[in-house]
């Protein structure tokens, strides 16, 4: 079965994007885009709020203006250390310093590979290999001479700045990528928030806007930049004009002050750290007119606890390569699902070049939405992170001292599905919590179970 957008959906994306305004979004970012990657959404917010703060990580923030300009320097001094079209990773905590030198890279001519703190040693050893070189985000933005982003200036009431010194800009180079690469058993794939976008590319981000109607005030994005979901979400908001709130990487309770000190109208991440934001402070969601699910199965007793809080709640479901293709379960403009005897699906979209994709994802068709159900093959979902249980084993048996092990996927209403152990050793010191910090050091923490069972042997 194909499930495509409704007619009536494409004529009203298309009303929406034939307006003045429409044109001006959708046409002006899609030319600003293909020249200048992610850096050109850096230059739509210096346009769009030249002093007011648009990028925010805690107690420090950046306004339009100074963010142009940091980004617009740290090109400067990566394009004279680096050649064009070389591969770095940018390592980082997924604050404003991160952002600013992904940013970067691409003006500069780079590819760029974030390197978050979810990487665990085998999956950061196996990302470097493949790289020319690795830069720390911080060091990369403050070979200028202003204070670092995420570093210096305490954001206090919101006014008007004034404007920094005119920046160098960084030699006229192709723009470069984003990679964001994602465990798959031992091999990686990657995909690029940079697309050309045609008349149904536009049509299918009209749509997409149309129906997620984003309120005005900030965005609380709780995914990590490293994670397609926390990228997106960020650049969008600063796209649409917003002040993009860095969540992510922060333990709930540092989540719920930011929420609390800015109080953001849209709230956006996976549904187990929503879940985890709501439990840890329900009155971080007070005034909170959307929240925005995505990257994972929403379970319909979260969605009831995420309405209560009075929020318009929203499930979105896309990937990386192809973009958010359905809203509710309904596919966007021009975009086509395809749902086979098995439950495979498979996506045609506009902003993925219209060929048809493999995400892995297994789903169902229900009364016309796309209802998801979780993963083909050897890898599952678990909270928004692609997991391989087979995987995981391998790493609990190449621990010395383990004898064997024993992993299972189990379905959880919360993450979709988690991961549960049974490990037999004849190292008395390795309890459990031996065990779950090994693993974390190896594969990082999605790689860890949530159930761990140790049994001596003999």
């Amino acid at each position: 079965m194909i499930l495509r957008a409704a007619p009536g959906s494409t004529i009203a994306a298309a009303g929406s994007l034939l307006t003045r305004s429409g044109l001006l979004r959708h046409a002006g970012a899609a030319a600003a885009l293909r020249r200048g990657g992610i850096a050109a959404v850096t230059g739509l917010a210096a346009l769009r709020s030249p002093g007011r703060p648009v990028l925010v990580r805690e107690h420090d923030a950046l306004t339009g203006l100074e963010l142009d300009a940091a980004v617009r320097a740290t090109a400067t001094a990566l394009a004279a250390e680096w050649p064009a079209g070389a591969r770095i990773g940018v390592r980082g905590d997924g604050g404003i310093a991160t952002l600013v030198a992904l940013a970067a890279a691409g003006a500069a001519g780079l590819d760029a590979v974030p390197l978050g703190p979810r990487l665990g040693s085998e999956d950061l050893a196996a990302l470097t290999a493949g790289l020319d070189g690795v830069v720390d985000d911080w060091d990369a933005v403050r070979r200028d001479d202003r204070t670092p982003p995420g570093q210096g200036r305490r954001q206090g009431r919101a006014g008007r700045t004034a404007a920094p010194p005119p920046r160098p800009r960084p030699p006229p180079r192709a723009t470069g990528r984003v990679h964001l690469l994602i465990p798959k058993q031992q091999t990686f794939h990657h995909g690029s928030p940079r697309r050309r976008l045609g008349v149904r590319g536009m049509l299918q981000l009209a749509d997409a806007d149309r129906r997620l109607r984003i309120p005005l005030g900030a965005v609380l994005v709780l995914a990590p930049l490293d994670h397609g979901h926390g990228l997106t979400a960020a650049l969008a908001g600063l796209a649409r004009g917003r002040t993009a709130l860095l969540g992510g990487g922060l333990r709930p309770a540092e989540q719920a002050e930011l929420a609390l000190r800015h109080r953001p109208a849209t709230i956006t991440g996976v549904p187990a750290q929503l879940a985890r934001l709501l439990d840890a402070a329900d009155a971080a969601f007070d005034g909170v007119r959307l929240v925005v699910s995505g990257s994972s199965r929403l379970d319909p007793g979260l969605r009831a606890r995420l309405a209560a809080t009075g929020a318009r709640v929203l499930d979105c479901y896309g990937t990386t390569e192809t973009g958010t293709v359905a809203i509710e379960g309904r596919p966007l403009a021009g975009v086509r699902i395809a749902v086979e005897a098995g439950g495979g699906i498979r996506i045609a979209s506009p902003l993925g070049g219209r060929a048809w994709r493999v995400p892995g994802d297994l789903g169902r068709v229900e009364r016309g939405r796309l209802v998801i159900e979780g993963r083909t093959g050897a890898l599952v979902d678990s909270g928004g992170e692609l997991v391989s249980p087979e995987r995981v084993a391998a790493a609990l048996t190449a621990i010395p001292g383990v004898v064997s092990a024993r992993v299972v996927a189990v379905p959880d209403d919360l993450k979709g599905t988690t991961l549960h152990a049974e490990v037999t050793t004849t190292d008395p010191a390795l309890d459990a919590d031996a065990l779950r910090r090994e693993l974390a050091a190896r594969l990082g923490r999605s790689g860890v179970p949530t159930r761990l069972i140790v049994a001596r042997e003999g």
